[in-house]
């Protein structure tokens, strides 16, 4: 009795896939992709130092140039008499007048009775302090540490003038730089701490030190 011979392609024959594109039914299960591990604890340092780094740069900035004008000289009558001002430092003084009054009018000499500018200032300024609050409304610079004003108000009632440092041209340019930064590195931070919470759930534990 002759044999067939098989049909062709049934040597070495791959069995056939399992459901959806899966292996075969009976063939080994690939090894499972190692989990990443855990963040160690001491990574959770770089978020806390960015935001200590945010705060500090943002105190800093709103003291250094809001810090004068929370400074004080003195506070003068716009009664059109000539008034005394000791000062604590030769810098330029703001002068400002009750937040909503007319700014009055002011005459202002040196520590040698040589007149002085009274410019108009190159920024708005507003001062409070809870009870009163204060508008700039002239710059004087007197080269010394005394100053004398002559101020008087066409506005009915009585004025006063506050005298107090000038806040620096150049320290608003600082504020702006250290309030983008500190603003910057919160925000980083903020994204740094996001990543390490993520990753530390979904990664692996790791393992003790052995000892």
């Amino acid at each position: 009795m002759s044999q067939q011979p098989p049909p062709p392609g049934s040597y070495g024959a791959q069995p056939p896939p399992g459901p959806y594109g899966g292996p075969p039914p009976g063939s080994p299960t690939p090894p499972a992709r190692p989990r990443r591990r855990r963040p160690r604890a001491w990574w959770f340092a770089l978020p806390l130092v960015m935001f200590v780094a945010a705060g500090t740069l943002l105190v800093t900035a709103f003291v250094s140039a809001l810090g004068p004008l929370s400074q004080q000289d003195a506070v003068v009558p716009a009664d059109g008499s000539a008034q005394g001002v000791e000062l604590d430092d030769d810098g330029p003084r703001l002068l400002m007048a009750p937040e909503g009054q007319v700014p009055p009018s002011c005459q202002a000499t040196d520590a040698q009775g040589e007149p002085v500018d009274v410019d108009a200032p190159t920024a708005s300024y507003t001062y409070g302090n809870g009870s009163r609050s204060w508008s700039g409304f002239g710059v004087v610079d007197p080269g010394g540490d005394s100053l004398e004003l002559t101020c008087s108000s066409s506005a009915p009632g009585a004025t006063e003038v506050r005298v107090g440092p000038a806040p620096a041209g150049g320290a608003f340019a600082g504020f702006a730089v250290m309030l983008v930064a500190g603003i910057g590195l919160g925000f980083g931070g903020f994204a740094v701490l996001v990543l390490l919470v993520v990753l530390y759930a979904s990664g692996a534990p790791r393992k003790p030190a052995a000892g």
